[in-house]
């Protein structure tokens, strides 16, 4: 099975439209407002990622061959989940579920790329940032099976093939790529053996 945390997301939800349907479980803060997942027969499961008893729980369950977290943003009473959520989940795999692979999804601009952001970038994104690469160094230092994968920004193109996948950033490249296309390059390095790796995903033009 696949676990996909913060599936109700737009990059979540391009992510579930990619995967055998039968394989996949969409974990979810509180039950989805529409039929996206049930006009798909997609399971799911609720979770407050927040709280590290309930992705214990989670964990304990599902045990999935991969978990992938695309968890991020800020919940109603403004507390990021980048770094705890993700954290959580990581915790509850090395207790619960230690053969999984964990598939961190981040940001371009963390750790080592944060030089090669802009300014602007920096200021706006900052806060976030920092807390994504607060998770990503917890997961480097796990004993599991894990890929983090960068995008950069994303938007709501329809195109599905528009990327490229580095191992370094390139100076020069564009700002954004649609989460479709990062949604395909992830489900593509799930088909590789990558391990322990961390990849961008940018905009092929």
């Amino acid at each position: 099975m696949i676990l996909v945390c913060g599936a109700n997301g737009l990059l979540g939800r391009a992510i579930c439209d990619k995967l055998p349907r039968e394989k996949t479980i969409a974990v979810l803060r509180k039950d989805a407002m529409d039929t996206f997942f049930s006009e798909r027969n997609i399971a799911v499961e609720i979770a407050d990622l927040l709280d590290l008893e309930s992705c214990n729980a989670l964990l304990q369950k599902t045990q999935p061959e991969i978990l992938i977290t695309v968890v991020g943003g800020k919940n109603e009473q403004g507390i990021r989940s980048d770094k705890t959520a993700n954290i959580n989940l990581i915790k509850a795999v090395e207790k619960y579920s230690p053969t999984t692979k964990v598939v961190l999804v981040t940001s371009v601009g963390c750790a080592e790329q944060w030089d090669l952001i802009s300014p602007l970038a920096q200021q706006a994104l900052g806060e976030a940032l920092k807390a994504k690469a607060e998770a990503e160094a917890y997961l480097q230092q796990t004993a599991l099976n894990w890929l983090i994968i960068r995008p950069s920004g994303l938007n709501n193109d329809e195109v599905n093939d528009e990327y490229q996948i580095v191992r370094d950033l390139p100076k020069e490249r564009k700002m954004y790529v649609s989460r479709k296309s990062v949604a395909t390059g992830i489900v593509r390095l799930l088909d590789s053996t990558e391990n322990h790796q961390i990849f961008s995903i940018i905009n092929r033009g």
